[in-house]
């Protein structure tokens, strides 16, 4: 279960999520902006979507795409150096 808080801060506008027929073939993502890159603000990237579901019924889908190691420590695993003994 997930809430759409801010439909505009989507590409295309998510708004769409809120009438009662999803418009067919419509992705909106919301990716960080270059501003909060160049900041160091780390964001994951969202694509709501809409899919059938096992019964043939739409249901709208988030995508949630994210580093956990970035999220956590700041920085990518491939950063980290691993020494052996």
């Amino acid at each position: 279960m997930f809430e759409i808080t801010d439909p505009a801060a989507f590409k295309p506008s998510a708004s769409w999520i809120l009438s009662e027929r999803f418009p067919r073939g419509i992705k909106s993502i919301q990716n960080p902006t270059k501003k909060e890159l160049l900041r160091g603000i780390y964001k994951p990237r969202l694509t709501l979507s809409h899919r059938r579901n096992q019964l043939g019924l739409y249901e709208c889908m988030l995508k949630i795409e994210l580093s956990l190691p970035k999220l956590i420590f700041g920085r990518s695993i491939d950063h980290f150096v691993v020494h052996s003994r």
